[in-house]
């Protein structure tokens, strides 16, 4: 298997996995990406107690640009779309990405 190119820019992070699954993640409360993800977010989790509207997920992300560096780490909220080559929507995950291990005790200065 080779390397897998990521590219980021300010709408985001993009690469594609292994038989053609494309990854798109942003950490843009304001992205369009966040929309795309939370049509399939709002199909998949019906019960009122189950789920988060989307402006709870747009106030986690406008964290990102407050608390980016808080609680002694470096970290970002982000949601992703899987999508396959003909742009196909086939999941979605939101999630919190943070510095470990090496990285952190490094002190690696985040992007």
């Amino acid at each position: 298997m080779g390397a897998i190119d990521v590219q980021t820019d300010g709408t985001g992070t993009r690469f594609v996995l292994t038989g053609g699954v494309r990854v798109r993640s942003t950490g843009d409360p304001a992205s369009p990406l966040l929309g795309r993800f939370f049509e399939g977010y709002d199909r998949a989790f019906v019960l009122p107690d189950e789920r988060e509207e989307l402006e709870g997920f747009q106030a986690c992300l406008a964290l990102n640009r407050t608390h980016r560096h808080a609680f002694g780490r470096t970290h970002s909220e982000q949601v992703a779309v899987l999508e396959d080559e003909a742009g196909e929507r086939l999941g979605g995950v939101n999630f919190l990405a943070t510095l470990i291990g090496e990285a952190r005790r490094r002190g690696r200065p985040s992007r």
